[in-house]
């Protein structure tokens, strides 16, 4: 924030009160106010026009895969030239086996962050059918199709990634 100089507004997004909730309690522990206006709305409806950065956070695997194209395409041509999407998601690697070699690593790396297994097969149980995943190839595909000209990726972990896309 020190950086934004406090010149641009900075808008938080989400249709959970639970995560608006947790996120009021991080933003109160900062010495300095920050200036981001918090809104429990679905981000599908929310208007982006004159955005010069949109960052989704584990977003687009939480919708219905035809909502994902249209949301995409929504911020696209929200952005001013020039601008900006930082998608992060967890995505469906090639094969089944090196998926499932790399969720087995995952959990291992939350149960040595001090997540017991009993936990962690109840979050994973709990979004089984809830969250539905991408390939890297389908989050690239898509994000051309709705405009953005450079999709790169910046970062990666697991099988989580973030993309920076271009308008």
């Amino acid at each position: 924030f020190r950086h934004n100089g406090f010149r641009n507004r900075i808008f938080a997004v989400d249709s959970s009160p639970a995560m608006l909730s947790r996120l009021r309690d991080n933003l109160a522990a900062y010495s300095q106010q920050t200036p981001i206006r918090v809104l429990q709305e679905d981000i599908r409806g929310v208007d982006l026009t004159g955005a010069g950065v949109v960052a989704l956070n584990l977003t687009l695997q939480f919708l219905p895969p035809e909502d994902r194209i249209g949301l995409l395409r929504r911020v696209a041509q929200s952005l001013v030239p020039g601008g900006a999407l930082f998608l992060t998601e967890k995505v469906r690697l090639p094969t089944s086996e090196l998926d499932s070699l790399v969720r087995e690593m995952h959990h291992e790396f939350k149960h040595a962050q001090g997540y017991s297994w009993t936990e962690i097969a109840q979050k994973a149980a709990s979004i089984k059918n809830v969250m539905q995943v991408d390939t890297l190839e389908e989050h690239k595909t898509r994000l051309r199709d709705a405009g953005f000209s450079r999709v790169k990726i910046w970062h990666r972990h697991f099988n989580f990634l973030s993309i920076l896309a271009e308008r």
